[in-house]
C-alpha cells in the first residue's frame, strides 16, 4: 500500500517540478527578449 502511494506522490512531484521548469523557462525567455529589445536604446543613451 505505501509503495503505490509513494509512486503517486512521486509522479505528482515530478509534474509540479516540470511545470515549474516550463514556467521558469518561459519567464526567462520572455525577459531575455525584453532585455534584447530594450538594450539598444539604453546603450545609445550612453555617450
Amino acid at each position: 500500500m505505501p509503495n503505490s502511494n509513494d509512486v503517486a506522490s512521486n509522479e505528482m512531484l515530478w509534474e509540479r517540478v516540470l511545470s515549474l521548469l516550463v514556467v521558469g523557462a518561459s519567464v526567462l525567455g520572455g525577459s531575455a527578449v525584453l532585455l534584447i529589445q530594450a538594450l539598444p536604446p539604453i546603450l545609445h543613451g550612453f555617450p
